[in-house]
C-alpha cells in the first residue's frame, strides 16, 4: 500500500495536479467576470468552486488508476487497485450527484429572504428622503437641476424594488417645506442631501448621507462634475455612486435617464401642477415629443386629464402605452394597470394595483392621502379609508399650507362620519380652526347641525360669512336630511337662510344657477327651479346635467308628457365613458316616479359602469330619500368595499 501511495509523489503527478490547479483557476475567472454579462446567478459560481474542490482527489485517482502496470507486483497490491478501480467507478456517479446537490443546496441558500449582508439589512431598515438639490451657482435658470436630480435618485432607489424612499411628489408637496424634525416622525431615518455649484465652465454636483434625527453626515458621496449643458450625466454618475452604497455593483438595475431636454419639460409641468393646467398639459406634451422613451409624462399627463375627465384622451394614452409595455419597469406596469381598470370602471381591481405602490411605503404622504381618497370616493369604504389613514399621524400635518394634509383632513371627517365616531369628529371640528379647505367645514357643519343638532342659522353663519353659495350648498343637502326630521327650528332656520340667499342669483354663474335651482327644488318650488336650470341649459347647450333637471322638476309637478322624451333622448346618447353619470341620474328620475325596483336596478348599474361615490350624492341625494332605507339600496352601497 505504501508503493502505491507513493506515486502521488512522483513529477508526473504534481505536473498533472497543477495543470489542474490552473485550469481551474481560468475556468472559475472567466465563470466570474462573464456572469454579469449573462445574468447568471451568483450560485452558480460558488457552487463551481466547490464543485472543482471536492473533484480534485478523484482526478488524481482516475489518473494514477489509468497509467498503473499490475504485472510482477504482489497480490495484495493488485487487489488495492482491483478494489480502487471499482470503488471509482461506483463514486464517480455519486460525486457527479453531490455536485449538483451543492449548486441547488447553494442555490436554495439564495433564494431566502433573511438579510445575509451589511448592505442587505441597510436596505430592509433605512427609508431615505432625496431632497431637492440646492442650486449654488448664482444663475436662477438652473434651478430645475435641484428638483431634477431629486427625482432621478428616487426613481433609482424605486426601480430597485426593495427599498422604502419617499415619492417626489410627496417631496414636493410637504417634506420640502417642513423640518428634518418632521421627515423623521414620517419615517425617512436617511437623508440624502446635495448642491451644484460652477467652476472653469463646469458643473458640478455633491452629496451627502444624512442621518435625519441627529443631521449628522454619515457618508459624504464626493464631487461629480460635467457639462452644463447635459446635468443628467452627472446625475447619473452620482446615481452609480448612491446606489452602491446599499448594493453591490451587479444588483443595481439601470435605466437610460431621459433627454435632458424632455426632462426639463417634465420637471417644469410638475412644478406648475394645479396652478396651470393648460400649461402642464402643453409641457408634458412637449416632453413626449423631444422623448417618446420618456414614459413618466404619459403617466402624469393621463392624471391632468383623468382630473378634468376627458376620459377618450386618457384611454388613447393608456392603450398606446399597452403595445410597449415591455419596455416599462413594474412600477410604470403597475401604474399602467391602475388606469387601465379606473377607466373600465372596475375600481376593485384598480385599487389593488394602487395597493402595491402604496405598501412599498405606507407612510408617503401623496401615496397615502391617495388612498384614502379613492376608498371614499370611489369604493365607499370609510372602514378602508382609516385604515389607511392610521398609517401616519395626523399630529405631524400642516394643515395650513400642505394642500394633501387638507384632503387627508377632509376624507377623515368623511370616514369618521360615515362610521358614526363622534369623539373623533369632535377632534376634527377643533381642528377646523387651522384653516383647512371648505369641504371640510362643509363636513364638520353637517355634522353639527344633523347630529350635535347645533343651530343651522349659527353654524353656517360662522363657517361660511362671506361665501353664501356653499352656505347654500351645504343647506340643501341639510335640508334635505332633514326632511323626515322633528327638528322643525332646525328647518325653519335653514328655510329662512335659503331664501334670503336665493334673491341674489348671478344668473351667468353655472355653480350659482345649480345650486339656487336645487334650492327651489327642496322648497317644492320647482317652476322657479326649471327657470334656473333652462338658464343654465341655454349657457351649456346640451348640458346633461341642466337637461336632466328639468326633466326632474316635470316629474315633479306630474307632467310625465314633458319628461318622458327628455330622459329618452338622454339615454340614448350615453357616451362611451360615461362612468355611470346618465344611469344614475335615470335612477333618480325612476326614485322620483315611486319606482323604486326600477331605481335601484339604475343605480347598481350606474356602480357596474363606474360611479363614483360622493359623499353628496347616494345616502345624501335628495331625489333618493324615498331609498335611504331600502335594503337593495343599502346593499349595493357596500357592493365595493374591500373591508367588509
Amino acid at each position: 500500500m505504501k508503493e502505491f501511495f507513493n506515486r502521488f509523489k512522483s513529477k508526473k503527478t504534481l505536473e498533472a495536479a497543477s495543470i489542474y490547479a490552473a485550469g481551474s483557476w481560468i475556468f472559475i475567472q472567466v465563470l466570474a467576470t462573464i456572469t454579469p454579462y449573462i445574468d447568471l446567478p451568483k450560485f452558480i459560481i460558488t457552487g463551481c468552486f466547490y464543485s472543482v474542490i471536492f473533484l480534485f482527489p478523484f482526478f488524481l485517482l482516475e489518473r494514477e488508476l489509468d497509467n498503473i502496470e499490475l504485472t510482477g507486483k504482489s497480490s495484495s497490491y493488485q487487489a488495492l487497485v482491483q478494489w480502487l478501480i471499482t470503488l471509482d467507478l461506483m463514486i464517480w456517479p455519486k460525486y457527479v450527484f453531490a455536485s449538483l446537490v451543492i449548486v441547488a443546496s447553494l442555490f436554495i441558500a439564495s433564494r431566502e429572504n433573511k438579510p445575509e449582508t451589511k448592505e442587505q439589512l441597510q436596505v430592509a431598515n433605512d427609508k431615505i428622503a432625496v431632497l431637492f438639490f440646492d442650486n449654488q451657482t448664482g444663475n436662477t435658470e438652473l434651478d430645475i437641476i435641484g428638483p431634477m436630480a431629486s427625482h432621478w435618485l428616487t426613481e433609482g432607489f424605486i426601480q430597485q424594488g426593495d427599498v422604502r424612499v419617499v415619492s417626489t411628489n410627496s417631496i414636493k408637496r410637504f417634506y420640502q417645506t417642513e423640518t428634518t424634525e418632521n421627515l423623521t416622525t414620517l419615517g425617512a431615518n436617511q437623508l440624502i442631501e446635495g448642491s451644484y455649484f460652477l467652476q472653469d465652465d463646469s458643473l458640478y454636483m455633491t452629496a451627502n448621507l444624512v442621518e435625519s434625527e441627529s443631521g449628522e453626515i454619515t457618508f459624504a458621496f464626493g464631487r461629480f462634475s460635467g457639462n452644463v449643458d447635459q446635468p443628467i450625466q452627472i446625475i447619473e454618475d452620482l446615481q452609480e455612486k448612491i446606489l452602491g452604497y446599499w448594493y453591490t455593483k451587479e444588483k443595481i438595475k439601470r435605466f437610460p435617464p431621459p433627454r435632458f431636454d424632455a426632462y426639463k419639460k417634465y420637471i417644469q409641468a410638475q412644478s406648475l401642477w394645479r396652478e396651470n393646467d393648460e400649461q402642464v398639459f402643453q409641457l408634458l406634451n412637449q416632453a413626449i415629443h423631444l422623448d417618446s422613451n420618456f414614459y413618466e409624462p404619459h403617466f402624469v399627463l393621463i392624471g391632468l386629464l383623468r382630473n378634468k375627465r376627458r376620459w377618450k384622451e386618457c384611454d388613447s394614452i393608456v392603450e398606446s402605452l399597452k403595445k410597449i409595455r415591455h419596455r416599462l419597469t413594474n412600477a410604470q406596469k403597475d401604474k399602467l394597470n391602475f388606469f387601465k381598470y379606473e377607466l373600465s370602471g372596475d375600481y376593485k381591481s384598480a385599487y389593488k394595483y394602487l395597493l402595491k405602490e402604496f405598501e412599498r411605503d405606507e407612510q408617503d404622504l401623496f401615496m397615502n392621502t391617495s388612498l384614502m381618497n379613492f376608498a371614499n370616493y370611489k369604493l365607499n369604504d370609510s372602514k378602508e379609508c382609516l385604515r389607511i389613514a392610521n398609517y401616519i399621524s395626523d399630529s405631524d400635518m400642516d394643515f395650513d399650507n400642505c394642500e394633501y394634509c387638507k384632503t387627508r383632513l377632509f376624507n377623515l371627517a368623511l370616514a369618521q362620519y360615515n362610521t358614526n365616531n363622534d369623539e373623533l369628529m369632535l377632534t376634527l371640528k377643533q381642528n377646523s380652526s387651522l384653516k383647512p379647505d371648505s369641504r371640510l367645514l362643509q363636513i364638520n357643519s353637517f355634522n353639527a347641525i344633523i347630529k350635535e343638532k347645533e343651530s343651522p342659522q349659527s353654524v353656517l353663519q360662522a363657517s361660511f360669512q362671506s361665501e353664501p353659495f356653499k352656505k347654500l350648498d351645504i343647506a340643501n343637502l341639510l335640508l334635505a336630511k332633514l326632511s323626515d326630521s322633528s327638528n322643525e327650528q332646525a328647518k325653519t332656520e335653514l328655510i329662512a337662510l335659503m331664501t334670503s340667499i336665493l334673491e341674489k342669483v348671478d344668473s351667468s354663474s353655472a355653480i350659482q344657477l345649480e345650486i339656487a335651482g336645487h334650492a327651489y327644488e327642496l322648497l317644492g318650488e320647482t317652476k322657479e327651479a326649471r327657470e334656473l336650470y333652462q338658464t343654465l341649459e341655454r349657457l351649456y347647450p346640451g348640458d346633461k346635467f341642466a337637461r336632466f333637471r328639468i326633466a326632474g322638476t316635470y316629474i315633479q309637478e306630474g307632467l310625465m308628457d314633458e319628461a318622458k322624451p327628455i330622459f329618452d333622448k338622454l339615454e340614448s346618447e350615453r357616451s362611451a365613458f360615461d362612468h355611470g353619470y346618465t344611469s344614475y341620474e335615470l335612477g333618480r328620475m325612476y326614485c322620483l316616479l315611486g319606482k323604486q325596483s326600477e331605481a335601484n336596478k339604475y343605480l347598481q348599474q350606474s356602480l357596474d359602469e363606474g360611479r363614483e361615490f360622493h359623499w353628496k350624492f347616494f345616502a345624501n341625494d335628495w331625489y333618493l330619500r324615498s331609498l335611504w332605507d331600502n335594503p337593495e339600496f343599502l346593499k349595493l352601497l357596500d357592493s365595493r368595499k374591500v373591508s367588509i
